[in-house]
């Protein structure tokens, strides 16, 4: 069986990391697998190729903003590297990731896959497909509505721009390219339960068959680590975690960092530690048991960090998944956060309080229950392990690919 992966990334963020693996599980079962990546370094790895040079993206992203064009059109020439590669290589199978950072044509990908009857899976790791649109939808519904969107309250997170509100184009010409696929030909993978019910609300996707995969966590990094200790001043009685891709105090940033600090006010006697890539904020303007770790330095310095908390706090206000749930449950570690769509849907419940959106009375009662109630860490891991091991979303994803390879052979 020959397969294409085409992702933005290709081992780096999330997303790429699970091309990554996968690419690595497809070649060492004796599949054939290419990898087409849009963003980030050229790989010098055999069967991987980037499709768009980083000068396009930025000219791609330069006409979005400023004069209006579609965020998920243009991007003729990458468009046609990889269709070029497509009709080259014969796969049996081509699998879609997280295709968006202005490098493809995506509308025009997806009907050339449909109507030319290339078998097809498609996996949802945020929400832009299904939308038409929005990376996350929130509360919004009008890309559920059968004439789709339209006078568009979130443009510029929506579209990519403010200048005008093409949205409903969009979402026309993303349905098309659903719309091309033979039901029998292509198969929806969402990142969680709670994505599987949002495609089956789209007018766009729900069509197709839809199955849930969770995403995999390396297990052998991600485990329990007896004795872990977090080494900082000060005397605390616990240490909450929380991990993030930016921290900033803007009340509308989606991560929730504002409300750390408010935690942190509410339990002067607990610690928060906060790991984050990218940081807008100086350790001066908070309150002294707020500790800026930083970036993690690598994966294993980030279990050893979730092995050595007492809780982890996931603040996002909407999340597809939520890959530090999964990895803090692997570490031993309980999970406390808002309802947010993924995290809730796919943590373990015994293990995991989540409550509604901006509640922080219910999220500090809720440290406080999981810190006196002393859960076993090894007991979290032996369940974590079992859900999110890597092993597992690769046997799911090959299981996938045999079934449609196998269909009308």
């Amino acid at each position: 069986m020959k397969v294409i992966q085409v992702n933005c990334m290709y081992k780096r963020g999330s997303t790429g990391k699970i091309v990554f693996d996968l690419h690595n599980e497809l070649l060492s079962k004796g599949y054939h697998d290419l990898v087409y990546y849009g963003r980030g370094a050229s790989s010098q790895s055999d069967n991987v190729r980037k499709f768009c040079y980083e000068i396009e993206a930025h000219i791609h992203h330069f006409f979005v903003k400023y004069c209006g064009i579609l965020r998920y059109g243009g991007n003729f020439i990458s468009t046609y590297r990889v269709i070029k590669a497509i009709e080259e290589q014969k796969p049996d199978i081509v699998h879609i990731h997280c295709i968006n950072c202005y490098c493809i044509n995506i509308y025009r990908l997806l009907y050339y896959l449909g109507s030319n009857g290339i078998k097809t899976v498609i996996t949802h790791h945020a929400e832009f497909l299904y939308t038409g649109n929005c990376p996350h939808a929130y509360n919004c519904n009008k890309w559920q509505k059968p004439n789709g969107c339209f006078d568009c309250n979130n443009l510029e997170e929506a579209t990519g721009t403010k200048i005008i509100d093409r949205s409903h184009i969009s979402w026309l010409k993303m349905k098309k390219a659903f719309d091309s696929f033979q039901e029998d030909k292509c198969i929806n993978v969402a990142v969680s339960p709670w994505v599987k019910s949002r495609i089956k609300l789209s007018v766009i996707a729900k069509r197709l068959n839809c199955v849930v995969v969770n995403n995999g966590v390396d297990t052998d990094i991600f485990k329990y680590k007896p004795g872990g200790k977090l080494h900082f001043e000060g005397d605390y009685d616990a240490t909450i975690l929380h991990v993030t891709s930016s921290f900033s105090l803007d009340r509308k940033d989606p991560k929730g960092g504002w409300m750390i600090v408010q935690l942190a006010n509410m339990l002067p006697n607990i610690r928060f530690v906060v790991v984050c890539l990218n940081n807008q904020v100086k350790e001066d303007e908070l309150p002294i048991n707020i500790h800026l770790w930083g970036a993690a330095k690598n994966r294993e310095e980030l279990a050893s960090l979730y092995s050595a908390a007492n809780v982890t706090l996931v603040l996002s206000k909407r999340e597809t998944y939520s890959m530090v749930t999964a990895e803090s449950l692997c570490c031993g570690t309980p999970v406390v956060g808002f309802l947010a769509g993924g995290p809730e849907s796919i943590a373990i419940e015994k293990f995991s309080t989540f409550v509604e959106y901006g509640d922080l009375n219910a999220i500090k009662e809720s440290i406080c229950k999981i810190i006196i109630a002393n859960i076993q860490k090894a007991d979290v891991e032996r369940e974590a392990k079992k859900i999110y091991a890597n092993s597992t979303m690769l046997s799911n994803y090959l299981s996938i690919y045999n079934s449609l390879y196998k269909a009308e052979q």
